[in-house]
């Protein structure tokens, strides 16, 4: 993407009101026309480094294009305007994701709008569960992203100043992922992405991956390795959060961790609730299985739009929630409170709500 500074394209303007004002005067002299001849040669070239936004904008309007400039992901200064930056390479754009705080830079595939208000109910829970205050203390406060997606999440954990694990099993995503970790400079406390499928299998195995129908983005299959969470030695004892976004099979990566559920060694858990997704059956048990199983002592139903939390939920809230979810297929989520010293939760919710809400 080609730029110029306010001085060269004024200077652009002025010439091309005076070569239009030599081809007027042209008629009546041949050595003024070859003179605009001339004149002309120059201001292309001028003007062949102005895109052609700009110099549309500015034949039509008589406006100077203004330019902020920016820096991409190899340090070449690039256009940036309205929050967004475009980097020379190809199908790259980066935006400032400042809706909250702290800020950070997001890498998308042009074209792709970032889900600035997507993640508004995480946001504030966030705030609530003091995330930037406990990694500013303690930068080896662990935060795990299962099924990542562009990295928003893990990305904010970084910038609170945590130590983050990302997995996810497209390539393309990781991709871009990898160019947010540049475009932000998250060195330490380190930012780690792995290429892997999160799943109840032995890790190492390859399986044929695609998100189940229905789970939107990229549905292509691709061939990825498996990994199980209680495969991993952790740099903590303590897993601060456990966030799962996985299409329908969050059960399997709950299951990766039965011996971190076990040991008590995860705090808190975040996962999409999708019940239309995946092995219908398994989505069915999904709440009572992390109830029963994982000794969650706190439950909440909240919605990634809102900032609004429904609980603490009971056994008799899930086969509501299952099924209003299922039918309107909006995507909801789960926050489990584990510490199991915990004898009362601090979240500001409403109740659940049994009839439509």
């Amino acid at each position: 993407m080609s730029y110029i500074n306010k001085t060269n394209s004024g200077y652009g303007t002025l010439c091309l009101h005076y070569m239009v004002s030599m081809v007027r005067a042209a008629k009546q002299n041949w050595f003024i026309l070859v003179l605009a001849c001339v004149t002309s040669v120059l201001v292309l070239r001028h003007l062949a480094a102005i895109s052609d936004l700009q110099l549309s904008r500015m034949l039509l309007n008589g406006d100077e294009p203004e330019t902020v400039v920016g820096t991409d992901i190899d340090g070449e200064k690039t256009q940036e305007g309205g929050g967004m930056v475009e980097d020379n390479k190809p199908n790259e754009t980066v935006f400032d994701m400042d809706n909250r705080e702290p800020a950070f830079k997001l890498v998308t595939r042009t074209g792709d709008k970032p889900p600035i208000d997507s993640d508004r109910a995480y946001g504030k829970i966030l705030d609530e569960l003091h995330l930037q205050e406990t990694c500013q203390q303690d930068p080896s406060t662990v935060v795990i992203d299962v099924g990542a997606g562009l990295g928003t999440f893990g990305l904010y954990a970084a910038a609170c100043g945590c130590t983050v694990y990302m997995f996810e099993a497209q390539p393309d995503l990781v991709k871009l992922i990898r160019s947010s970790i540049r475009q932000n400079s998250f060195t330490s406390p380190p930012v780690n992405v792995t290429q892997r499928a999160v799943m109840d299998l032995a890790s190492d195995t390859t399986i044929d991956f695609a998100p189940p129908e229905g789970a939107g983005g990229d549905t292509e299959s691709v061939s990825v390795e498996t990994i199980r969470l209680d495969d991993i030695s952790w740099p903590s004892q303590s897993i601060y959060v456990l966030k799962i976004d996985a299409a329908g099979t969050e059960l399997n990566v709950l299951r990766s961790a039965k011996n971190l559920f076990a040991q008590r060694r995860i705090r808190h858990l975040f996962f999409e609730y999708t019940p239309w997704l995946g092995n219908q059956e398994s989505q069915k048990n999904l709440l009572s299985y992390v109830r029963r199983d994982l000794k969650a002592r706190f439950m909440y139903n909240l919605y990634r739009t809102e900032e609004i939390f429904y609980g603490p939920l009971v056994p008799m809230h899930f086969p509501t929630l299952h099924d209003r979810v299922s039918q309107s297929r909006t995507e909801a989520d789960i926050y489990v409170l584990l510490d199991g010293r915990a004898t009362k939760s601090s979240i500001n919710s409403q109740p659940f709500p049994m009839n439509n809400r």
